[in-house]
């Protein structure tokens, strides 16, 4: 299992276009700047930063409350943007 920061730096190198996998598993695409500063105001590692952030506050409430997210886990995106906080999950 890797940790959080090794998470974040894989998720940015395939913004960056340096890696499309993560064990054996295809990483998400990204879409163009435009349409990620639209809908976030932000694009590229500052947005993905901003996710992380929410990402991180989210596991450690899970794993406070005793229901840490595993691999088996389902987590439901209901929202309507690019997927930069879905990813991370």
């Amino acid at each position: 299992m890797i940790n959080n920061n090794e998470w974040f730096r894989i998720v940015c190198e395939s913004y960056e276009g340096n890696n499309s996998s993560y064990d054996e598993l295809a990483l998400p695409k990204f879409p163009p700047e435009s349409i990620q500063v639209n809908t976030t105001g932000l694009s590229g590692k500052e947005a993905l930063r901003e996710a992380f952030i929410f990402y991180e506050d989210c596991t450690k409430a899970f794993n406070k409350a005793g229901n840490a997210i595993s691999r088996i886990d389902k987590i439901l995106d209901f929202g309507v943007g690019w997927g930069r906080i879905a990813r991370f999950f």
